[in-house]
């Protein structure tokens, strides 16, 4: 055997020995490579569980409030507004008729809607009401009115039953009386700190004028009670302060109007006209 073949052999015995060095799995030592696990069993070494938050805080609805704007309030860049309302207050009627001396302060209430048409710098505004009110009144029962020609019941006879008769003519004096109409009316109005369409507290004066017409009961002392259609006007002035609250803006304020009453509930010898100064309060939302 030459030296070429001893190499040889010695090198593959060398790679042989190295490669089942290579191959043996190494000895672990306990506690060496092994994972350990940690879990919690609910005893003292378990971490709190935190605490629930507080409770949602029940919110009105997006239509309610509006969006949230601050530069120019619910109202934005509209020309027509919307707006409802409900007066209430006290009549202080007052005439020559012989009704209006007789009857004593009393109690009005009335409910509408009106149509606001502003001009370009919402600072002014023209205004169409059309409403439904109610004027009550106690009367002291000292004047008499002559009626003619009324037809009461006659004696009753022994079944209880009584034959209507005509009487000439009667006195009769006043107990209450009650006027219900409709109204419509026309007018104008100013925004005196800042206009209709701010985010803050405003402040507006003006006047309005028209027309009603409608029912009036006046109850008799002597008799029945009287019914009859009833026509008249007003005119007011009213000055109402606004601030608005999510999408809408709310007025409250004070109305003071003079109205006529024209009637013939009494015939047309006497005069029934009834004038009235009434004060109210009015509450009302504009959108």
């Amino acid at each position: 055997m030459n030296v070429k073949h001893v190499s040889l052999s010695a090198l593959v015995v060398t790679m042989l020995c190295a490669g089942a060095i290579r191959a043996e799995e190494p000895s672990s030592e306990p506690g060496q490579g092994v994972v350990q696990q940690i879990t919690y069993s609910g005893d003292a070494t378990e971490p709190p569980s935190p605490e629930p938050g507080p409770s949602p805080v029940p919110q009105l609805s997006r239509w309610i409030t509006g969006p949230q704007c601050d530069c120019c309030g619910p109202f934005g860049g509209k020309t027509i507004g919307y707006e409802v309302y409900l007066r209430s207050g006290i009549s202080l009627p007052f005439g020559p008729g012989v009704i209006a001396r007789d009857l004593d302060p009393g109690w009005t209430i009335q409910g509408g809607a009106r149509v606001l048409i502003f001009n370009p710098t919402k600072l002014a505004a023209w205004t169409f009401d059309l409403s439904v009110s109610n004027i009550f009144n106690h009367a002291q029962g000292e004047n008499k009115a002559t009626l003619n020609n009324i037809i009461v019941p006659g004696p009753a006879n022994i079944l209880g039953q009584s034959t209507p008769r005509v009487v000439p003519s009667i006195d009769v004096t006043f107990n209450r009386y009650n006027r219900t109409f409709v109204n419509a009316g026309f007018g104008r109005e100013w925004y005196l700190w800042d206009p209709a369409n701010s985010n803050g507290w405003m402040w507006r004066a003006g006047f309005d004028f028209g027309g009603r017409w409608g029912s009036g009961k006046l109850d008799l002392n002597e008799l029945p009670h009287r019914s009859k259609v009833l026509g008249g006007g007003f005119v007011s002035l009213h000055t109402d302060i606004e601030w608005p609250c999510g999408a809408c803006i709310y007025q409250a304020g004070f109305r003071a109007e003079w109205s006529y009453t024209a009637s013939e509930i009494l015939q047309g010898q006497n005069n029934a006209d009834v004038q009235d100064v009434l004060l109210m309060l009015n509450f009302g939302v504009r959108f």
